[in-house]
């Protein structure tokens, strides 16, 4: 696989980058299993969450900050896409037992689609109003905004170059990691909204897919991105979608006024996650702790979660999980 980046840091932050060769990659391309925790639990749990296919690629891909704020970004990607198959059990332990396949659900063949090509192009934008930067000579280096990010992508499956796909899909999504609420915290948020425009010829991949918590760990940085009770590509569809995922952290705010309790100086978090379509009314309730530890090496984070679908009662669960908090 050959793989070229280019970047600058001058004031129109231009990024370039080239791909070419075969490589193995996961149905979601946000990866949704990593490769690190996927080999851990593989070799020594003899539990194997990746669904991968394979594909030949040519792909181009450019941003650029057109103006102060607003960023601009554009892909070309022609590829041969085939299943694959496991063609091994190999672990440390429970050598007897094997593997799951790689069939995503609700497949159970792992060569559920034929081989075919997609020529795919892509344009997307990100908007942040007010962002405040600094200069270092010629380089620009931007400092943040009290206002969310906005972003609208839109893909287009083109049917040229003995292409098998024919599809148009768009995005909106609105964002922030880090909304001031004074003495109440911060509240962290992400709501999405996407639909196929035409969805005449397209793959399981070309879906819309939605991140799940196959491995069981809360407090990381991709809670904005999943879902927390439910497995990768169990809600995957083409139907139209809206999903909210929000923390709220109260940093010191209601834990501090607990007697006794306060001392500990842990941070109650409240959380929400949210899947909305017209097939599937789908929400998470998080209620967790973070900042347990002792001194310097406040790391920890535990969470209950409480899920409903469709009116019903899902699952709940309690998750522990590693944050990014040491030395707070």
């Amino acid at each position: 696989m050959l793989n070229l980046r280019w970047r600058d840091n001058y004031q129109d932050r231009l990024r370039l980058s080239f791909k070419l060769g075969r490589e193995l990659i996961q149905f979601d391309n946000n990866e949704p299993i990593l490769e690190s925790i996927n080999t851990w639990t593989a070799l020594f749990y003899k539990n194997d969450r990746y669904k991968l296919y394979e594909r030949d690629i040519a792909q181009l891909h450019l941003s650029k900050d057109v103006l102060h704020g607003l960023n601009a970004r554009i892909f070309g990607r022609y590829a041969t896409r085939r299943s694959m198959s496991k063609n091994t059990d190999f672990s440390f332990f429970s050598k007897e037992e094997l593997f799951e396949n790689n069939a995503p659900f609700p497949f159970e063949e792992e060569d559920f689609f034929p081989e075919n090509n997609a020529a795919i192009l892509g344009i997307g934008f990100t908007y942040r109003p007010r962002l405040k930067y600094m200069t270092l000579g010629k380089r620009k280096i931007n400092l943040g905004s009290n206002y969310p990010r906005f972003h609208v992508d839109y893909t287009k499956g083109l049917t040229t170059l003995d292409s098998d796909v024919d599809f148009d899909k768009i995005v909106f999504q609105v964002s922030d990691d880090f909304l001031k609420l004074n003495r109440f915290g911060y509240l962290k948020y992400r709501l999405k909204y996407g639909q196929f425009l035409n969805e005449a010829k397209l793959g399981f991949m070309d879906q819309f897919h939605f991140m799940g918590n196959e491995g069981n760990f809360a407090g990381t940085s991709r809670n904005l991105n999943r879902y927390r009770l439910n497995t990768n590509y169990e809600f995957s569809s083409t139907l139209p979608f809206f999903a909210s995922h929000m923390e709220w952290h109260l940093d010191g705010f209601l834990w501090d006024r607990i007697p006794y309790l306060k001392r500990l100086a842990f941070n109650t978090i409240v959380g929400y996650n949210g899947l909305n379509r017209t097939d599937l009314n789908y929400s998470e309730f998080i209620l967790g702790l973070d900042n347990i530890g002792f001194g310097i090496f406040r790391m920890f984070r535990v969470d209950y979660i409480w899920a409903i679908q469709d009116g019903g009662f899902k699952d709940h669960r309690i998750q522990f999980g590693i944050t990014s908090s040491v030395g707070s």
